[in-house]
């Protein structure tokens, strides 16, 4: 299995290598009249599309969404090099064209997660103290009735703005 898996990534990065110098050669033949596309571009956008079709989940709207925000970005530059750029409204349509798409890429990304809900884990909001065990140090006050205060829920240990006096600190 793990040699497997490392002959795989060794002929995916020898095949990238040589892709890549293939297609720095084929930037330098010139386009024929009747090919719509660069055979380079052809080629990055066939592999990019394999590639797209690997991910799954959050990967692939993160891809979208980066994909997006890039290509936005070089229409914007190259806006910027022609007479587009003295163009204040066509400006701001391309802005905001990129924006829409980013976020909008962003958005299906994360309603797309084929397991369903994933448990929150991390940075999210902290659980109220009745679903969570006894705390120590940090974390949410016990309830009022152990204290006399009301729960605290939130980031962290700044206090809500309906209690006051000190909140008790960690360690």
């Amino acid at each position: 299995m793990i040699r497997d898996l490392t002959k795989s990534m060794l002929s995916f990065s020898w095949a990238m290598s040589l892709f890549g110098a293939e297609q720095l050669a084929n930037m330098v033949i010139p386009q024929g009249p009747s090919q719509p596309n660069h055979r380079a571009t052809t080629a990055f956008n066939a592999v990019t599309q394999a590639t797209e079709e690997q991910l799954s989940g959050v990967f692939k709207g993160v891809f979208k969404a980066g994909d997006q925000l890039q290509r936005g970005m070089v229409d914007l530059l190259f806006g910027m090099l022609s007479l587009e750029a003295f163009n204040p409204s066509q400006m701001m349509r391309m802005t905001s064209d990129m924006m829409r798409q980013t976020t909008g890429a962003i958005g299906q990304g994360f309603q797309r997660s084929p397991s369903g809900p994933q448990p929150q884990t991390g940075w999210g909001p902290m659980p109220s103290p009745s679903t969570s065990g006894p705390q120590t140090g940090r974390g949410p006050i016990p309830p009022s009735g152990a204290s006399g205060r009301q729960p605290q829920t939130g980031w962290g240990p700044m206090p809500s703005p309906s209690t006051s006096g000190p909140q008790p600190q960690g360690r």
